[in-house]
């Protein structure tokens, strides 16, 4: 196997970034909370998702946990009108903060926003020091260590919310901290690098990451790009998989924290054939 020096190994990391994010945009929407009628905010991150007869849309509890008590919407359609979610959210509260609601024929998008799970892994399982991607929206215009205030929040006005898509590749933290809560287990959890500045692209100086209050819910793959290196084949976007669901941040160290793939699944399975109320809050 050849091996791959620093330049290379930056080209190989950019490149991935941007195929990535062509690939995956389509399949995510901002959620938004609404403040009055004719304005909300920017509140979290979805993923749209086929199980066989259903259309879900995937986040995390904690996003979906307003939605008892006020309207959460989505966006099927790039610069068109939000939606409210109608139907309840399914959930998996700590410690896999997952929340799923089935879409109603009128809401659901085109086909080719819709992932299958088969784009969905079976179990976390990357190869060492795979490239693991997410694509997110902020829901502010702070950056990874600034406090969001009412300034710099995301707001919407007669249905209109620009919200900017940020996609990220990182690699797992390998050694589990010291000092996190100890119900954080590494069987339950996957602990993503997150620094406070990054490139962003090919000959564009380094940045402030942006803080990812709103990136939850926020799918979590596996490029599989240095498995396929590694054997020797030509990589793909279509051979990632998702691999987790992104929902927390740390700041020291500077890390994002996921849920596995299969307590997604765990989910889905549950879910698949229910309808009503939720079968967890």
């Amino acid at each position: 196997m050849q091996i791959m020096d620093a330049a290379g190994w930056e080209e190989f990391r950019l490149d991935t970034l941007e195929e990535m994010a062509r690939y995956v945009f389509p399949f995510t929407t901002p959620i938004s909370r609404p403040v009055e009628p004719e304005r909300g905010y920017a509140w979290g991150t979805g993923n749209y998702l086929r199980d066989d007869d259903n259309v879900w849309l995937v986040t995390n509890e904690h996003v979906a946990r307003p939605a008892r008590h006020e309207s959460l919407s989505h966006l099927p359609k790039l610069n068109d009108d939000y939606v409210r979610v109608e139907s309840p959210f399914h959930c998996h509260p700590w410690p896999d903060d997952l929340a799923i609601a089935r879409l109603s024929e009128a809401t659901v998008p085109a086909n080719e926003k819709i992932l299958s799970t088969s784009h969905l892994d079976n179990e976390y399982q990357p190869v060492e020091h795979e490239l693991l991607f997410w694509l997110g929206y902020p829901g502010s215009t702070a950056t990874r260590h600034e406090s969001i205030t009412e300034a710099n929040k995301r707001y919407s006005w007669f249905g209109s919310l620009e919200t900017l898509a940020v996609p990220v590749v990182s690699q797992q933290l390998i050694d589990w901290p010291d000092g996190l809560p100890d119900d954080y287990k590494p069987d339950s959890h996957i602990l993503v690098h997150y620094r406070a500045h990054g490139q962003r692209g090919r000959g564009v100086p380094d940045a402030e990451a942006p803080n990812p209050h709103g990136m939850s819910g926020s799918f979590l793959w596996d490029t599989k790009r240095v498995a396929c290196w590694r054997s020797g084949k030509e990589w793909s976007p279509q051979y990632a998989r998702v691999c987790g669901v992104v929902w927390t941040t740390f700041a020291n160290p500077d890390m994002i924290v996921a849920t596995p793939i299969q307590q997604l699944r765990g989910l889905m399975d549950v879910n698949s054939s229910v309808t009503g109320r939720p079968t967890a809050t």
